[in-house]
């Protein structure tokens, strides 16, 4: 009796043939060895399908809890970055301080208006020596409040303030640069007016800065560009405050003995 051929035993020629066997032919048997090599491939799907569906299961019964977790990570983050936005300085945020105002917000929110600059030469002649005429200082002194100068029984020991010591330096340079240009004897401080002129350069510098006035200011008509002249340069239209206003404020705080003011040709 003959032994039943297997795949295994089979040559590579006969191998086809038993695959699709006819109906005279030979029948292919699965062998011993091949047992164990099915019976771990069947063993390993069956082994992974319970493992998966334990997880659907987990996933199905405790979807809800995971969904809370993923919530609460979403707000976390949203939270983090609204944290993130409300630190940063803001424009709308910055309101709460008026540029030009007292940091500690002690004083009041003046008006603004919108003024358009003009040349003065009743404030600065376009002269050197015109410059060093009385009327000029005492032109210059109207901006100042009243009683301006210095309370208290030691002269050398106060506060100023920045709007009132920006005007003396403006001053003071013209009347320095003046005295220097026309030889004239009234110079101040004849013998540290270089490193005063300068210190009043710096001090305007940061003024300026401190502004950050971002008014356009158009040099030809109707907001054309033309040549730069000494008369369109006050073509711009800026947000100021009410300076009368501030005079006023600075008046009461002078007579109530509140602040110190520095003179104008100090």
């Amino acid at each position: 009796m003959g032994r039943t051929r297997t795949y295994k035993d089979s040559p590579l020629e006969d191998r086809e043939e038993l695959l699709a066997p006819t109906s005279n032919g030979p029948s292919i048997a699965v062998g011993e060895d091949d047992e164990p090599e099915k019976s771990s491939w069947a063993t390993g799907f069956s082994a992974r399908k319970p493992c998966c569906g334990a997880f659907m299961a987990v996933l199905r019964d405790y979807w809800w809890l995971m969904a809370i977790g993923l919530m609460s990570l979403i707000v976390l983050l949203q939270l983090a970055i609204w944290d993130a936005i409300a630190s940063r300085p803001t424009i709308e945020s910055c309101k709460a301080q008026q540029v030009g105002g007292d940091y500690q917000q002690k004083e009041p929110t003046f008006p603004t208006q919108v003024v358009k600059w003009k040349a003065d030469p009743e404030f600065t002649p376009l002269n050197a020596s015109e410059f060093m005429d009385p009327k000029v200082q005492a032109k210059w002194e109207t901006l100042f409040p009243a009683g301006a100068g210095f309370i208290g029984p030691d002269a050398t020991v106060y506060n100023s303030t920045s709007v009132t010591h920006q005007l003396h330096c403006v001053y003071i340079m013209g009347k320095i640069f003046s005295a220097v240009l026309t030889n004239s004897p009234n110079l101040p401080e004849p013998n540290d007016y270089e490193a005063h002129f300068l210190h009043c350069v710096d001090y305007m510098r940061q003024a300026a800065m401190c502004a950050g006035d971002l008014a356009i200011e158009p040099r030809g008509e109707n907001g054309q560009p033309a040549m730069v002249n000494l008369e369109n340069a006050f073509n711009g239209l800026h947000v100021c405050k009410d300076y009368n206003q501030v005079r006023y404020y600075l008046e009461g705080q002078v007579k109530d003995g509140l602040r110190n003011i520095l003179p104008l040709d100090d």
